[in-house]
């Protein structure tokens, strides 16, 4: 058999799903045995590399902003014993204005002012990141909603009204 028949083969052989979870496998077995190996070969790849981990995570976050913020809005929940029940999708169908609902003030990712930035609300905190309880709005507005309560922002008022700064 001539080499190009064979690396047809073999390349359409490593295609196959039996290769792949065969070779999946593989691979999970020989990062379980050599995990020393494995931390060696990377600390090279970062020291010859220093800035390549911060180059690749800043392209992702901001070529796909709503998984990056997903990413972090689960970890940060798991962290708090939050309840995470939302996927990447249904956030990309939550409604996205250009303008914060709350404030009316302009909001982006990856703005510089952290105030313009976009986040994730939760409507009643205590429900978790679960459907129908999340909306996007600026951080600054989710800042300031915090874990207020109406009676409390109506006090915040009159005592502005009172007490002109």
């Amino acid at each position: 058999m001539n080499i190009q028949k064979r690396r047809l083969r073999t390349a359409k052989h490593q295609q196959t799903e039996k290769y792949k979870v065969a070779a999946a496998r593989a691979s999970k077995k020989y990062r379980a045995a050599h995990p020393e190996r494995l931390k060696k070969r990377r600390d090279r790849f970062v020291k010859k590399n220093p800035n390549y981990f911060a180059i690749v995570n800043q392209r992702w976050r901001t070529s796909k902003p709503i998984d990056s913020l997903y990413q972090s809005i689960k970890t940060r929940a798991k962290s708090k014993g939050v309840e995470f029940s939302v996927s990447v999708d249904y956030l990309k169908s939550l409604p996205l204005t250009a303008n914060c609902p709350v404030l009316g003030t302009p909001m982006c990712f990856q703005s510089k002012d952290r105030d313009s930035s976009i986040s994730l609300d939760r409507i009643i905190p205590s429900l978790g990141y679960v459907k129908g309880n999340v909306r996007w709005i600026s951080f600054r507005a989710n800042r300031l909603l915090g874990d207020g309560v109406l009676d409390e922002f109506k006090k915040v008022v009159t005592f502005l009204k009172e007490n002109p700064i």
